[in-house]
């Protein structure tokens, strides 16, 4: 059992109670007693990922529209300062500026947009652009996983605190062996709760809510 402190928050001015606690025994399954309740990480306040079926037997969650826009101010304020720069202003630190911006915001762009994949074709999980080589390992899961060794879909929330507080909404896969792989988390439930249904019918896996 993990507990909480039940602290009321005022995100967005509305009142909110944070959890109390999380019974892993009201899920009637072991292996939910072996398995961490506690969040991987916060996620961002707006959606981030959406999921889409490609095919009967792959689905991805892609970026959406504001995960992107947001992850492209960085380059395009860069490139804006080099043209700045070769506009007859020229300085070293725009200059230094903006290939760093650049360089960096197309970076984060590339890693943000690493593919989140279901793929029965291949019974595979993967997350990032991995090596065809590379093999899944249950007890130490990252970012590759066998599909039959995914038991359940955990979900749980965090209270991220801040001048706009909000909580934030976490997918987690399950494996067998109680250990976790985080998949995607952000603020929008009503999507996340959608696209974690979809994902659940498609892998034939059950939903651990732990978000209420």
């Amino acid at each position: 059992m993990v507990e909480f402190k039940g602290t009321f928050y005022k995100p967005g001015g509305t009142m909110y109670k944070g959890p109390t606690i999380i019974d892993p025994n009201r899920f009637n399954d072991p292996v939910a007693l072996m398995t961490d309740w506690e969040p991987v990480s916060d996620g961002a306040s707006f959606r981030t990922h959406k999921l889409v079926r490609v095919n009967p037997n792959k689905v991805v969650f892609k970026m959406t529209g504001q995960l992107i826009a947001f992850f492209s101010i960085l380059p395009l304020a860069g490139v804006l300062l080099l043209i700045y720069v070769f506009s007859g202003h020229m300085s070293f630190l725009p200059l230094f500026l903006g290939i760093i911006f650049v360089l960096f915001g197309v970076y984060l762009l590339l890693y943000q947009t690493d593919p989140i994949v279901f793929d029965k074709s291949t019974g595979m999980f993967l997350k990032g652009r991995k090596k065809k080589d590379k093999s899944p390992d249950p007890d130490n899961p990252k970012n590759i996983v066998a599909l039959d060794k995914v038991h359940a879909l955990q979900l749980l929330s965090q209270y991220v605190p801040g001048k706009r507080a909000y909580y934030s909404h976490e997918l987690n896969l399950v494996l067998n062996n109680g250990k976790r792989v985080r998949v995607i988390s952000h603020a929008n439930k009503e999507k996340f709760m959608e696209d974690v249904r979809l994902l659940s019918e498609f892998l034939g896996t059950p939903i651990w809510d732990a978000t209420e």
